[in-house]
């Protein structure tokens, strides 16, 4: 019986364990900065009387490490089936990004570069 191209395609994507180590790594390497900008925005909210509009903010900061995993293993994927050299493994690989960053790694790439701007610009900005 000969598997069908969706399951060879599929897989390419590689196991979940892998991406559950590097959003390890990249969590030890980003957690002290990042929860220092947590607190940071955190501080700002006991200084508004009003609600807070830093609390998203405070949150999104200690979520960097998933965002930058979530977004390798989109694209990590779609480079292995460009990688095929087939025109199936290439439109594949372009409706994977696309559809992709639609619905999942365009999100976590905007609160990502949000994160890493405040870290720089407002945190770290001497």
């Amino acid at each position: 019986m000969s598997r069908g191209k969706d399951q060879d395609f599929e897989d390419l994507r590689g196991p979940t364990d892998t991406l559950m180590q590097l959003g390890g790594k990249l969590f030890e390497a980003l957690n002290p900065d990042c929860s220092k900008l947590s607190e940071w925005h955190r501080e700002l909210c006991d200084d508004n009387e009003i609600g807070c509009e830093y609390e998203y903010p405070a949150a999104r900061a200690n979520c960097l490490w998933d965002d930058l995993a979530g977004i390798y293993y989109d694209l990590k994927y779609g480079l292995a089936l460009w990688r095929l050299g087939t025109p199936d493994g290439q439109a594949e690989a372009a409706w994977q990004w696309r559809w992709n960053f639609e619905s999942h790694w365009g999100n976590h790439l905007f609160r990502a570069m949000s994160t890493v701007h405040e870290l720089r610009y407002d945190l770290y900005s001497d």
